[in-house]
């Protein structure tokens, strides 16, 4: 799941991803599901993007099965983006690629004039 939004507050844009990740995770103790294990928290920084990302393992009662969610912000120019990754424990190894192709390719705020092709235009925002 990706949802991506324009920062309206200048604030906001200048807390870091760390903290506010730190905030979102927090409410992973109102789920339904048991919090196992929350790893650290890695930043990224690739100016003029920045990124910062955490991966969680979860008990579900009613499926009675481990999830692991990896959840990632990402930041530039008045664009903010969150990016959660739920799968199951055994497919890590197997998504770990995935994982890293998504964070090296991973480009928030940027302006593609043709999606379908993939033609950028240097304008962020």
């Amino acid at each position: 799941m990706i949802l991506s939004n324009r920062l309206t507050s200048p604030h906001v844009a200048g807390v870091p991803l760390n903290l506010l990740l730190d905030d979102i995770t927090s409410l992973a103790s109102t789920d339904a599901r048991l919090m196992i294990r929350r790893g650290p928290t890695i930043q990224l920084l690739r100016p003029p993007q920045e990124a910062a990302w955490l991966q969680m393992r979860f008990y579900n009662s009613a499926d009675a099965h481990e999830t692991c969610s990896r959840i990632c912000l990402a930041r530039a120019g008045c664009t903010m983006a969150i990016i959660v990754f739920d799968f199951w424990p055994e497919d890590e190894l197997a998504l770990s690629r995935v994982w890293s192709t998504f964070l090296e390719t991973l480009a928030v705020g940027e302006y593609f004039a043709d999606p379908a092709t993939g033609k950028r235009r240097e304008q962020w925002g």
